[in-house]
């Protein structure tokens, strides 16, 4: 199975590369379909590359210190936005006795939660998707956790739950025809769950939704929670929680009374008014309402205007819940009297940090919305020269080598192929060059030795000189990164990579060479680049500012985007040094800085994969994140020159007002 990533590997490349050609909106379209075919098949490659290395006992967990309930969060969070898109209320919970650190393989947790979660996402067509985290037997040195994922989906007919969690079985035919799969997601989940010292099994019926639950064994650890927020500054609180979902307000209620509040629930709007003004009526009023935003009949911003419109409920401050994607202007969440909004799931933290913040400075009434950064001076940013790279490339595969040679060529660069590392090392010797891309599985020689060679060879040569060697591997497990630092490589570039990784991993390591276009030589027409940038900006975004510009007559977006471009380089640079040092307190804050001042202006895919790495780095688990920050870098790339090119279109607007 490793060996069927090698033709997809190239599948992708040829097809990143076919994208970068000039295309019609059609042919666009088809290629768009053809890389998303080809990414889903080498997702169900990596699934039976898991299941074999488990079959063949060559697959073992880590046991490193985690906090749970970010990671919980993470997972859900990544996964709410498809359940939000078809509809679906997604709710989650970690009951308050549950520890918040826990050692043992958080990787392969978030694999089993990001399984179930999915499965529920993709049969289930309306109502809700619950998680749940219990507290299960625990001993002086181990906690054992319940865990939970329910759905309102098509259900499971009991004749076909006993199969579920064998290998390559699908519930039936008509499942996997209409919904695709290799049957192995669960199998892999069952026996990952076994490793963890748990058991695994599903209650359903048809048409009445599924309940799959697991256990598992962590070790325990004395680390304390990091800004959870503290029980007595919630104490004493009147809190009314507004959903009509029953499971939504359980679990709000949930998160508020263990923080101290005394906390009320109700399911429409009508009820919430009548609540409030009886409270009122007996010098009980409410000092908090949280109110969803999506409720029939009366809305959360209509609710909010008539609480804030009555003298006998106004004080009550407001707090509102949102769904992922929620695209409404922050102002218009203010003027309903609104002190903050929360993207549902709410994390705990969050909810309690917002109600705090809110009772403790009753005066203060600013929106939620992501700030962008003070000014700075900006960074310089290092000419490159005339001089193209010369790299050498050490690969035996023909298609991988024709993909790098292709994205190496259309960026300037003079390649060198070599088939083995023998060659590689020869070549080194004879050569002018300035990096080495070493393929780590060749066969005679692989990677890592040729790589322990030229090191020896350096040594003998005393002249002080270092080659850049990046390794180039397929592999992905969590130690193949240290596995390659260790045998004397400076980086690290994990099949199947892009072009822009390929440019970024290039330009970090060789700032003198002229690796300079992200696309095509050739230069487009002013049409086309007019494309590029609205294909790299969100327009709608950008226009909100523009809106603003008319209106006062203020170059607002030209300072913004300013702004952003002055810092967001030195940022980016501080963020990739918290990388290589693994430090995720400073990569979840930087990440979530960046992510902010990114979504405002329009940069929604730079901000996407911000938001992963932040929640890496929430869950401390940073294996994958070198490789994340580099698509990161390569996307900054993008919208630099993006947002460069509405610098002018933004001035006049001034002038004409």
């Amino acid at each position: 199975s490793h060996e069927v990533r090698t033709p997809m590997i190239g599948v992708l490349g040829m097809t990143d590369l076919l994208g970068r050609t000039r295309l019609g909106n059609r042919q666009t379209r088809l290629v768009g379909t053809l890389r998303q075919s080809a990414e889903t098949l080498l997702h169900i490659i990596n699934d039976i590359l898991d299941f074999s290395r488990i079959e063949a006992g060559k697959f073992t967990l880590d046991r490193i210190e985690f906090e749970l309930r970010n990671l919980v969060a993470d997972v859900v969070e990544l996964l709410a936005e498809l359940a939000q898109s078809k509809q679906l209320e997604v709710v989650y919970s970690v009951a308050p006795d549950v520890p918040d650190w826990l050692s043992g393989d958080p990787h392969r947790l978030r694999q089993i939660l990001t399984n179930l979660i999915g499965n529920a996402t993709k049969f289930t067509e309306r109502g809700e998707i619950e998680i749940r985290v219990k507290l299960g037997r625990q001993t002086a040195d181990t906690v054992s956790l319940d865990f939970q994922v329910k759905d309102t989906g098509i259900g499971i007919d009991p004749a076909d739950q006993a199969n579920l969690f064998e290998s390559f079985e699908q519930a039936n035919e008509t499942i996997s025809r209409k919904y695709g799969g290799t049957g192995l997601g669960l199998s892999i989940t069952k026996q990952l769950v076994t490793m963890m010292g748990g058991r695994i099994g599903v209650a359903s019926a048809p048409g009445r939704g599924s309940r799959f639950w697991f256990t598992a064994a962590f070790g325990r650890c004395h680390r304390q929670a990091t800004g959870r927020a503290a029980g007595s500054e919630l104490a004493g609180a009147r809190v009314l929680v507004v959903d009509d979902n029953a499971t939504n307000r359980e679990v709000l209620c949930q998160y508020l009374s263990a923080e101290g509040a005394a906390c009320r629930e109700v399911e429409s709007g009508a009820e919430a008014l009548a609540l409030l003004r009886a409270a009122a009526g007996r010098g009980e009023g409410f000092d908090l309402a949280v109110l969803d935003m999506a409720m029939p009949e009366m809305d959360g911003m209509e609710l909010a205007r008539t609480i804030k419109a009555s003298p006998e409920t106004s004080d009550t401050q407001l707090i509102l819940l949102t769904s992922i994607g929620w695209e409404e202007d922050s102002a218009l969440a203010k003027a309903a009297g609104f002190c903050a909004y929360l993207t549902k799931p709410v994390r705990q933290n969050d909810l309690c940090r917002q109600a705090m913040r809110i009772l403790n400075l009753p005066g203060s009434c600013d929106p939620a919305a992501p700030q962008l950064p003070a000014e700075d001076p900006p960074a310089a940013s290092p000419a490159p020269s005339e001089v193209a790279a010369r790299v050498l490339l050490a690969e035996d595969n023909p298609v991988n080598q024709e993909v790098a040679r292709e994205y190496l060529d259309d960026l300037g660069c003079r390649v060198e192929v070599v088939e083995t590392g023998a060659a590689a090392v020869e070549a080194f010797g004879r050569t002018d060059c300035d990096l080495i891309l070493m393929d780590c599985q060749m066969p005679e020689m692989d990677g890592f030795e040729a790589t322990r060679l030229i090191r020896e060879k350096e040594r003998h040569a005393g002249a002080g000189e270092h080659m850049t060697i990046i390794a180039v591997t397929a592999y992905t497990t969590p130690g193949e990164r240290q596995r390659c630092l260790d045998a004397g490589m400076d980086d690290y570039l994990a099949k199947p990579f892009d072009q822009e990784e390929l440019r970024v991993m290039l330009r970090r390591w060789l700032p003198d060479a002229a690796m300079l276009d992200a696309g095509p030589r050739e230069a487009a027409p002013q049409e086309a680049a007019q494309e590029a940038r609205e294909a790299v900006l969100d327009q709608s975004a950008l226009d909100k500012i523009r809106a603003v510009d008319r209106k006062t007559g203020r170059e607002v977006l030209s300072k913004v985007i300013g702004i952003y471009l002055d810092r967001s380089s030195a940022e980016l640079r501080a963020l990739g040094a918290a990388v290589v040092r693994e430090d995720a307190a400073a990569v979840t804050k930087l990440a979530h800085g960046l992510k902010s001042s990114s979504a405002n202006l329009g940069a929604q895919t730079l901000a996407g994969l911000l938001k992963e790495l932040e929640h890496r780095g929430r869950g401390e688990v940073l294996a994958e994140a070198p490789a994340l920050f580099a698509r990161i870098e390569a996307e900054f790339e993008r919208v630099r020159p993006a947002l460069e090119a509405e610098l002018p279109a933004a001035a006049p607007l001034s002038e004409s007002a």
